[in-house]
């Protein structure tokens, strides 16, 4: 039985390469699980309206933004069914986005991410930070250049601590990446890292069992 029954697809902006959208649509086809996919829209023309605290108004470049993302999710969806579709013009999508996605409450979440530096992404000022700390369950942040089905799904886990909240957190990380394997027809990869002790670093008879 497939682990994904409602998935979420979050953009923010349309590209021509949609590396998420093509990510979504597969695994939505490779899974039967129901598709909705949701335009976010934060027009920077309105920040003012916000400073002022006054309600935001629809704008032609909200409308040219859902018109955009209309036609690509047609474009894309030529030839098979097309997914549910909405879009929203939010002047806070850090408040809106958690409360939408607890109220849909869906299996997978995947989003869409913009090409930034690494210091950008993990910003706490970021959406994807925001959402990483507001939301519960599993997200896929997708990058532009990402396949539409991974062919590695690699799991990262850490052994070391030994906090009995850790142990549950690796055993969920173990199983969604197994999941995601499954339905990509991938291949599933466990990794764990760990910091060796100062005083193993100069006795290897030491080092050798610890690891073990």
């Amino acid at each position: 039985m497939s682990p994904y029954r409602r998935i979420l697809l979050i953009m923010t902006q349309p590209e021509s390469c949609p590396a998420a959208l093509l990510r979504a649509l597969a695994l939505a086809d490779a899974s039967g699980a129901a598709l909705h996919v949701l335009g976010v829209y934060e027009p920077t023309e309105l920040r003012l309206h916000h400073e002022l605290q006054q309600p935001p108004a629809a704008t032609a470049s909200f409308v040219h933004f859902n018109a955009e993302l209309n036609a690509l999710l047609d474009e894309q969806c030529a030839h098979r069914p097309h997914p549910s579709f909405e879009t929203v013009q939010t002047l806070n999508p850090r408040d809106f986005l958690p409360a939408y996605i607890a109220k849909f409450a869906p299996d997978l979440v995947i989003k869409d991410c913009p090409a930034s530096s690494m210091f950008g992404q993990i910003a706490q000022a970021s959406l994807d930070y925001a959402l990483l700390h507001a939301c519960q369950g599993l997200f896929q942040f997708v990058p532009v250049n990402a396949p539409a089905m991974p062919a590695q799904v690699l799991i990262a886990v850490d052994v070391a601590s030994p906090e009995p909240a850790q142990h549950v957190l690796n055993h969920r990380l173990i199983e969604a990446g197994q999941q995601l394997a499954l339905q990509c027809n991938g291949h599933a990869h466990l990794l764990s890292a760990y910091d060796l002790p100062m005083a193993m670093l100069a006795n290897a008879e030491l080092a050798e069992p610890w690891a073990q």
